[in-house]
Parts: structure tokens; C-alpha cells; sequence
């Protein structure tokens, strides 16, 4: 063990260790204060010891210590314990004994020391008072524990808490919110689950390469397959018929820029009967909103198009009622006189000519009083269709006029032609031999036929026409019935 060096007078300031023996022997009651030793032993303490005057202000520090805070090399700097635990501890040591306080001390944590530099240590430290020979408290001294480094990472340990209790926070909303967006992902995934399956039409999602990516039961019930069969399907093949050939497909359109596309459809099931459908297509997005594919609802008009079937039939009989003679089949007056109007602008355009032939059955009154109305009726048919056989071209008109009176309409034809085909009626009709016991010319049913004939102009009109027709046939009538008088209207003005 080394020697102590020899002792030393005290300079001028005296030194704190040696200043009070007094307090120093109560301090130290083992060790000779005087001895030079002292402070080197303090200066081998691996802890820091130091020592203040009853302001707190230092007076002594060991070597540990005096190497935190560079107390020794700059003997002029104050350093000062400043802490209000100790100022309420120095209070209440003033007001105490020596035999009720000897043995107080006090603890403070992170008290900060600053270095000359302005860099500051925490420290710990205990303290004890000093006393001196009246037992009144002169300072204090006591042992202290660097604790910047812990306060240091105590501080970064906070900070990481406090950014993980942070970022915990974030995770567990960032959870909460995934798990709301889930949970909202999947009503919103039922709910269209549901809408897709308790629509009325059948519906599928295709995409671009033609895959069925989805099917709702209607469509699946329709074309008999399993939901498992008909996913990854190629649409044509499912649904074989049009539009879905050729450049009519749907999908084409949609690519092409088309927002909705709606359009007939026909497919032909398993027992060859063709299935209408009115198909509607839209495009399906992805989430970044570009197409990949389309939404196709396919809807049955089976039903309607029945109804639209009936509906022609009753249309085409409520245009047959409105223009065809009940009893006669032939056209009625109001077809006659529509039909002649358009003839009549085609011939002024065409500048052709167009015959109107009238005919009237002789004695029909007598008739109808003798045989009765039903075999009148059958007369009547029987000669009308008579009639109708010689109008053969599709231009020809044959129209019931009024009565037992007739007229036929022949377009693009002239006088001569109409005279022809006069002559065939009146042969046609006595072909028939229809007994009229009552007629004063003849045994059987007979016609008187007059006819005209023009090429008409601008200002002339089909009436004149008709009137000089009728003129034709009275002049028939006169000269003895059963008889064909022909005229030609040159201006039928």
C-alpha cells in the first residue's frame, strides 16, 4: 500500500477537507482528518463525493466527480445544487437540534449540474449535513451517481414508448379501419350478391377474353347448367345465337367506347324453339375504373313477344275490318276512295293512263225480293268474287261500291284493255249461272258494265272520272242491260 505524502500547510484558502476537524472527525469518526490521506482516498472512490456550504453551493468534489463537471479546473466557476427539496430540507435542518437531527439526510434525483462548457449532468445524490462544533449545520456533503446517460436513454426510451404507443395507435386504427372497410367490403359483396340473384332478368359478368366471371341463377336455370360448369365458359358458347357472332357483339361495342348497348337476342334452347331476348350490355370497371370486361342482363320476351304477335293480328283484322266489305271480301268504299287517290297522283306523275270499270247487277232488287236475303247475300259473293279473279295484276282494285254495284280500278291501262277485261267479268258472272227466274232478259244473274278511261292532268281529279264511268254503265242500263259501254274521259276536269 503506498505511503500518504507529507503533509502540507494550507494555503491561504483553506482546504474544505481540513478546514473543520472538528466536523471532519464527526464526519469521518475512523479516519484522522488531519491525515494527508483523506483526499486521495476520496479520489479513489469510484463513486462521486463531493461537499457544499449551506447554500448548496460546491466546495469539494473528489476526482470521479470533478472529471464529470470540470470542478477542478476552473476553480472560478460556481456550481450550486439547486433543488427545492434541498431548500426545504436546509429550512427545516436550521430549526432542528443536534440531538433531533444528526443523522437527516436527503436524496434528490437528476439533479443537474452544468459544465463550464455549458454541457450539463444529471446526477443522483444523497446528502448528509455538516456540522460544526455547536452542532449548527454548515454544509453538506455526501456522494452522487452519474446518471446523464441513463436520463439519456430513459428520455430515448420514452420517445421509442411514445412512437410505438404512437404507431400502436395508428396499427390498431389502421385495423379498426381495414376491419370496418372489410366488413363494409363484404355487406356490400352480399348486398350485390343478393341484387345480382333476385333479379328477374338473367345476368353474367364477361370479361375481355369472353369468360363468364359470374352468373346469377335466372341465366343459370335458363341455359340448364351449374354455377361451377358455366364459370370460365366462353360466353358464345353458352349462349349460341345472335348478336353474339360477327361484328354485332356486344363486347366489340363496349371496347369501342359505347357506355350501353341494348339490342334483340335470340337463342335456341334444347327443344329448337328460338327464345327472344332483349340484351343490355354496360361496361365492368376494375377498381382503377378501366374495362375489363362487360355486365350483360338478358331479359325473356317470350311472353311479350306473343303479345306483340296478337297485337298484329288484331291490327291487321281492325285494318282488314276498316277496309274490306264484310260480305263481299272486297275492298269497301272508304279503301276505293283512299286507293284511287293515290293512283290517280301516280298517273298524273307517270302521265299513264287509268280506267275505272263499274258494274251492276241487273234486276239485283227483284232478285233479293224473290229468292230472299240470304240467297241475295250469296249472290252478291258469289258475283264479287267473280269480279276480284279478273282484277289479276297486284294494281288492280276490285271494291264494292254501294249495293249490287261494284268498281274496279285499273292502273297504267287503257281503254282497250279494260274493254277485255270487262268482257272476262260478264263471262265470269254468266259462267256461273245463278238462276234469276225474275229478270226480264235473262234466266240467270247478268251484269251491265261502264267504263272510262283517261290520262289525267294536273287539275283534274278521280271524281269526274268515276262520274262519266257511272254515265257509261246508265247508258248500259238503257240500251238493255247485260252489256258493256266503254268511254274515254279526254279531259276529266
Amino acid at each position: 500500500m503506498d505511503s500518504p505524502p507529507p503533509h502540507k500547510k494550507p494555503s491561504k484558502t483553506a482546504d474544505p477537507l481540513t478546514a473543520n476537524k472538528d466536523s471532519r472527525t464527526r464526519l469521518f469518526k475512523n479516519w484522522d482528518v488531519s491525515s494527508p490521506s483523506l483526499p486521495q482516498y476520496l479520489d479513489r472512490l469510484h463513486v462521486c463525493y463531493f461537499e457544499t456550504d449551506i447554500e448548496g453551493q460546491l466546495t469539494y468534489c473528489n476526482d470521479v466527480m470533478s472529471a464529470l463537471i470540470d470542478f477542478k479546473k476552473h476553480r472560478g466557476c460556481q456550481h450550486r445544487i439547486a433543488s427545492q427539496p434541498l431548500n426545504q430540507f436546509v429550512q427545516d435542518a436550521k430549526q432542528l437540534s443536534k440531538k433531533s437531527h444528526p443523522q437527516h439526510h436527503i436524496a434528490i434525483e437528476a439533479c443537474e449540474l452544468s459544465t463550464p462548457d455549458n454541457r450539463s449532468r444529471l446526477f443522483d445524490m444523497v446528502l448528509c449535513p455538516i456540522l460544526n462544533e455547536q452542532s449548527k449545520i454548515t454544509g453538506f456533503c455526501g456522494t452522487a451517481w452519474d446518471v446523464t446517460q441513463r436520463a439519456q436513454n430513459e428520455l430515448r426510451l420514452q420517445e421509442s414508448n411514445a412512437e410505438l404507443e404512437a404507431h400502436s395507435r395508428d396499427l390498431e386504427e389502421n385495423i379498426a379501419r381495414s376491419n370496418s372497410m372489410a366488413f363494409e367490403a363484404e355487406m356490400t359483396r352480399l348486398e350485390l350478391h343478393q341484387i345480382f340473384n333476385s333479379s328477374a332478368d338473367g345476368m353474367w359478368v364477361v370479361d375481355r377474353d369472353f369468360n363468364i366471371q359470374k352468373i346469377n341463377q335466372i341465366l343459370m336455370d335458363a341455359l340448364q347448367i351449374s354455377h361451377d360448369d358455366a364459370i370460365g365458359m366462353k360466353c358464345y358458347d353458352l349462349f349460341q345465337g345472335s348478336p353474339c357472332q360477327g361484328t354485332q357483339c356486344p363486347m366489340n361495342h363496349i371496347f369501342e367506347g359505347q357506355e350501353r348497348i341494348e339490342c334483340d337476342a335470340e337463342r335456341t334452347d334444347a327443344n329448337q324453339n328460338q327464345i327472344p331476348y332483349i340484351l343490355t350490355a354496360t361496361p365492368f370497371r376494375d377498381p382503377a375504373g378501366e374495362i375489363v370486361g362487360i355486365v350483360e342482363s338478358l331479359k325473356d320476351i317470350t311472353e311479350r313477344k306473343k303479345v306483340e304477335i296478337e297485337l298484329q293480328k288484331a291490327k291487321k283484322r281492325l285494318e282488314h275490318l276498316a277496309t274490306v266489305d264484310e260480305l263481299t271480301q272486297l275492298a269497301n268504299r272508304r279503301r276505293l276512295d283512299a286507293y284511287i287517290e293515290v293512283e290517280w297522283k301516280r298517273a298524273i306523275r307517270n302521265q299513264s293512263p287509268i280506267v275505272v270499270i263499274m258494274c251492276d247487277i241487273d234486276f239485283f232488287k227483284k232478285y233479293n225480293d224473290h229468292y230472299g236475303h240470304q240467297a241475295g247475300d250469296l249472290c252478291l259473293h258469289k258475283v264479287a268474287t267473280a269480279i276480284k279473279q279478273n282484277a289479276k295484276r297486284p294494281a288492280d282494285l276490285a271494291a264494292r261500291y254501294g249495293g249490287e254495284e261494284f268498281v274496279v280500278i285499273l292502273p297504267e291501262t287503257d281503254t282497250a284493255g279494260a274493254q277485255h277485261v270487262a268482257h272476262q267479268i260478264l263471262e265470269s258472272v254468266q259462267k256461273l249461272q245463278i238462276q234469276h227466274q225474275k229478270s226480264p232478259i235473262n234466266d240467270h244473274v247478268t251484269l251491265s258494265i261502264g267504263l272510262a278511261g283517261t290520262i289525267p292532268e294536273i287539275k283534274s281529279t278521280p271524281a269526274k272520272l268515276i262520274q262519266i264511268a257511272d254515265q257509261a254503265l246508265y247508258q248500259a242500263k238503257e240500251n238493255g242491260r247485260n252489256r258493256i259501254i266503254a268511254q274515254t274521259a279526254n279531259s276529266s276536269r
